[in-house]
């Protein structure tokens, strides 16, 4: 719109305001306060003489833990060293039979009777014997042993059991080595066989890209059957597996265990 034409009456109305008069800013000021100072002269003579005394260290939470952690490991490693000097199977009075007869049942699961065992393993041969070992309060400790009446019942057994679904766990059987393999040390003494209780590394950041790791480690059977037996023709189609104690030739064949030809085994047997 334009504002030509307009009566003086009305431009008036759009005419800019006049600009505003300039003023000068206040400064606010903070009250001087007079400070009397003096010298430390006087106080010279106050002070201890010698060297400053030695800056206390206090613990940090990063080395408090460092510290818990050695003092863990050396007490548990001093009692695994008090263990083992009074580990003697041989000398157990409370383990009796014939050791190159014995099957060693793992992953047994705790509600499993010995009964059930009898019955599960008595299909590969005549049992002369079923333990399976509790603590002090009688809870099962998840094995057993299993005592055949002769060998071959034996490597029946351990051919074929392994990985045997019994109260909907699979086991895991192995010979009997603590009276047959010199120096043999159990797994609770930091013995055994497979990688145990080992911290495995910590994951990039991101999902994990499988399950999470079981508390109690990976054994080197995790797969449920032990990478093992060319011993006695474990495995099927010529596949031969090393065993740990000896490599087998051919399709199923090989050193079976304790005394039927393994380095380790028999050593120190009588008769």
């Amino acid at each position: 719109m334009s504002a030509q034409g307009m009566p003086p009456h009305l431009l008036a109305l759009f005419c800019p305001r006049p600009p505003q008069a300039y003023e000068k800013p206040q400064i606010r000021k903070a009250p001087v306060t007079a400070h009397h100072l003096t010298g430390m002269a006087d106080f010279v003579d106050s002070f201890e003489g010698g060297e400053p005394p030695e800056r206390e260290h206090n613990e940090t939470p990063l080395e408090r833990k460092k510290r818990k952690a050695k003092e863990k490991k050396e007490k548990y490693e001093e009692l695994i060293e008090r263990l083992r000097g009074d580990y003697k199977p041989e000398n157990n009075d409370k383990v009796s039979g014939d050791p190159f007869k014995t099957l060693f049942v793992a992953r047994v699961a705790y509600e499993t009777t010995e009964k059930q065992l009898q019955h599960v393993f008595g299909e590969y041969g005549p049992i002369r014997k079923v333990t399976i070992v509790h603590d002090k309060d009688g809870r099962s400790r998840g094995y057993a042993f299993i005592e055949y009446d002769n060998e071959g019942s034996l490597k029946q057994a351990y051919k074929n059991a392994d990985g045997i679904k019994i109260d909907g766990r699979r086991v895991l059987v192995d010979v009997e080595r603590g009276r047959t393999v010199s120096g043999w040390i159990p797994r609770r003494m930091g013995g055994g066989r497979g990688s145990g209780r080992i911290a495995k590394p910590k994951s990039k950041k991101g999902p994990p890209s499988g399950p999470p790791p079981s508390p109690f480690g990976a054994p080197e059977w995790d797969s449920g059957f032990p990478p093992r037996m060319s011993s006695w023709g474990k495995g099927k189609g010529g596949m031969t597996f090393d065993d740990g104690y000896g490599k087998g030739k051919g399709k199923g064949k090989g050193g079976p265990p304790p005394r039927w030809g393994m380095d380790d085994f028999g050593k120190g047997r009588k008769g």
